[in-house]
């Protein structure tokens, strides 16, 4: 049986290939990436390879928590099946939870009854503190750190070497930007940045 990874996405996406393949190259025949577009099914060259292959793995090395629901729609439309990459030296915690196609890249760690939603990116040297709900379809960036019983709602991005305060709640679709320092309670899509103009 001949079993494949897609990887949807672009730059991110060629970091979870590298992933998987120190992850889990021994479970797939072949890893493939392609950029998702609204006209992906009448590309000849997705087509040909979604053919060729008897079962089929799929996960979203995107960021765009906008774009990532309508790429899982998709790919479950084409009865693919979401994986996750976890990259060796990753810490994950046994007692933490982790979603369906989630990347866990290099250096990441997840601590202690950590819940991690579908289809999110813990990025490099990014860490989950003990007991927080990460969201479906989060992004925590590069270095970000987010401290302990944090609660961040779906679609969430955290910016590189962003820090969340414990306790602290972030809502549906919020922003934060990189480097940002974040003590208090974030409202549903708000942006947060440490910048001026």
């Amino acid at each position: 049986m001949k079993r494949t990874l897609v990887v949807f996405g672009d730059q991110t996406a060629d970091e979870v290939i590298s992933a998987a393949h120190e992850d889990c190259a021994n479970k797939f025949d072949t890893i493939r990436k392609f950029l998702y577009t609204d006209q992906i099914d009448k590309n000849p060259d997705f087509r040909e390879f979604i053919a060729s292959s008897s079962e089929i793995n799929y996960i979203l090395g995107m960021i765009d928590v906008r774009l990532k629901p309508k790429v899982r729609e998709f790919a479950e439309s084409k009865n693919l099946v979401a994986c996750s990459v976890i990259h060796p030296t990753a810490y994950v915690a046994p007692s933490a939870i982790i979603g369906e196609g989630t990347f866990v890249a290099p250096q990441a760690v997840i601590s202690v009854n950590a819940k991690i939603g579908a289809h999110s990116v813990i990025h490099i040297h990014s860490s989950v503190g003990h007991d927080c709900q990460i969201g479906e379809y989060c992004a925590v960036l590069p270095g970000a750190r987010i401290s302990g019983n944090v609660s961040v709602e779906e679609g969430v991005m955290i910016g590189s070497g962003a820090f969340v305060f414990q306790g602290v709640h972030i809502g549906y679709r919020a922003q934060i930007d990189a480097l940002t320092y974040v003590r208090n309670d974030i409202a549903a899509k708000r942006i947060v940045s440490c910048r001026s103009m």
